[in-house]
């Protein structure tokens, strides 16, 4: 009996070690977890994005309340429309925006307005600017560059008086396009990306179907678990900064080529981009005529820091606080209306 019980206790003591073990670490991974959709925030992207065949995921229609943040700060609201635009006018009218001018936004989060309101979003503000045209915001957070080409391709046939396209891009769209290792692993849907074959030419590929893990959206342990088998599952894609410009470019050319044959005007707008990439896109963007305008913001872009083709961040910059969303690391209000500034004086 008393072997027994001494060996009970014994195993009694190894699963509260091992209890109290988990504890720690799922403390630690939801402190430090690098995912971009990490577990407990109050916006979880997979209740407002769906798969789409062609685009990989879309704007769901819908209104969306998610609790904000941080305390003592208002609810955060996303109106996505019918065809997942999300809402820059709260009064519009359909038959007469039927028959305006159109602006079509294009890119990932930061144009879509990830984290914030409908009416704090840089797309909002510039409809309020310019009541007389239409501003459609069809962000869409995670895209990349191939995503928006893409997406271009599929609804500009459907848009009556399309007067411009402006792309928002960011340093790490780079990544995005090509799709390696780690960033398939971040993925809620599997989505397209591209590379160049040997001639040049871009190349349409699709990354991994995987099923999402039990309790994945509850404890970071089983996110961490299932990212890792992600990442060994995945494609392996290499990081080559060199390669993706080359796509990146390549996309890039092909979206204003699509825009041209429309009868589009095409600009690419540097939301955010560490100094030297700005200006490798600036100058080879203007030897290919195509309309490339620098709405970086300094301070911003400091605390922007790709490393290894992944994204971290100074949270000691001291404009952290002041441009992203507290409790988040998307750019807040502030930021987004120096964007509209910046982009209004191409509309």
């Amino acid at each position: 009996m008393g072997y027994r019980a001494s060996t009970s206790r014994i195993l009694i003591l190894i699963i509260m070690l091992i209890v109290v073990w988990l504890v720690i670490v799922e403390v630690s991974l939801r402190k430090g977890m690098a995912l971009h959709q990490t577990v407990g925030r109050p916006i979880d992207r997979s209740s407002f994005i769906k798969r789409d065949p062609i685009l990989g995921h879309v704007n769901t229609p819908g209104i969306y309340v998610y609790p904000p943040y941080t305390a003592n700060n208002d609810n955060i609201k996303y109106t996505i429309l019918s065809d997942g635009r999300r809402v820059t006018s709260l009064n519009a009218d359909p038959v007469v925006e039927s028959k305006l001018d159109k602006i079509l936004l294009e890119g990932c989060s930061y144009t879509f307005g990830e984290a914030i309101s409908d009416h704090q979003t840089f797309a909002y503000k510039l409809q309020a600017k310019h009541p007389n045209i239409q501003i459609q915001n069809n962000g869409v957070s995670g895209y990349g560059t191939y995503n928006s080409f893409l997406r271009l391709q599929k609804i500009l046939p459907t848009i009556n008086n399309p007067k411009k396209i402006i792309y928002g891009f960011i340093h790490h769209h780079e990544v995005r396009n090509v799709a390696p290792n780690y960033w398939m692993a971040q993925l809620i849907t599997p989505r397209p990306f591209a590379y160049l074959d040997q001639n040049g030419n871009l190349v349409h590929e699709w990354s991994k179907n995987f099923k999402p893990f039990f309790l994945n959206n509850k404890l970071a342990i089983v996110r961490h678990l299932e990212h890792l088998y992600k990442m060994i599952s995945s494609q392996n894609q290499k990081i080559d900064f060199e390669y993706m410009r080359l796509v990146t470019i390549k996309i890039l050319q092909k979206m204003h080529t699509l825009s041209n044959e429309h009868g589009t005007k095409f600009y690419i707008v540097i939301l955010d981009a560490k100094p030297e990439v700005r200006d490798y896109y600036m100058q080879t963007l203007s030897s290919l005529n195509i309309n490339t305008i620098d709405c970086t913001h300094h301070d911003f872009s400091q605390f922007y820091m790709p490393k290894s083709g992944n994204v971290t961040f100074d949270t000691k910059h001291p404009a952290f606080k002041k441009l992203v969303v507290a409790g988040d690391k998307h750019p807040n209000e502030e930021m987004h209306t120096y964007w509209a500034n910046c982009i209004d004086n191409i509309i």
